[in-house]
């Protein structure tokens, strides 16, 4: 599938007063979930996460651990927690673990990969894998 996250729709904890975020405070943002290589809407996206990323892994590519929620319509919600992909991800894939879901997705299990396209003015497209496993 497809996401498409709109910056502008982010929530900052401000704890500064400086009106930008800065390394450790959480940040609140919302996407819009399409069916692969098509613009059919299938559902809403939401993610937490601590702005600026915490440590390096071995690829060099910042950890910003994250909850990630994909809402997908009429099948219930994946529930992600893991890494929020950041910028210098860019083209790289970043992989979450499934922590369950509910409804259809009610006690799945597996990994969710999310590949961060270029930006395009305030939004950022990403590829979405899901290598789920099923009770």
């Amino acid at each position: 599938m497809k996401l498409v996250v709109d910056t502008t729709d982010a929530i900052i904890q401000d704890l500064n007063d400086n009106k930008k975020p800065d390394a450790g405070e959480f940040v609140s943002i919302v996407g819009t979930l399409y069916a692969a290589g098509t613009e059919n809407e299938i559902g809403k996206y939401r993610c937490f996460f601590s702005w600026g990323g915490w440590a390096n892994t071995t690829e060099g590519i910042p950890v910003t651990p994250a909850v990630q929620v994909f809402d997908v319509k009429g099948n219930g919600t994946i529930v992600v927690v893991g890494d929020e992909p950041s910028m210098e991800a860019e083209g790289k894939q970043v992989d979450g673990v499934i922590a369950g879901g509910t409804s259809n997705y009610k006690s799945i299990t597996g990994t969710a990969g999310l590949t961060e396209g270029k930006m395009e003015g305030a939004k950022v497209p990403f590829d979405v894998v899901f290598d789920i496993k099923w009770p």
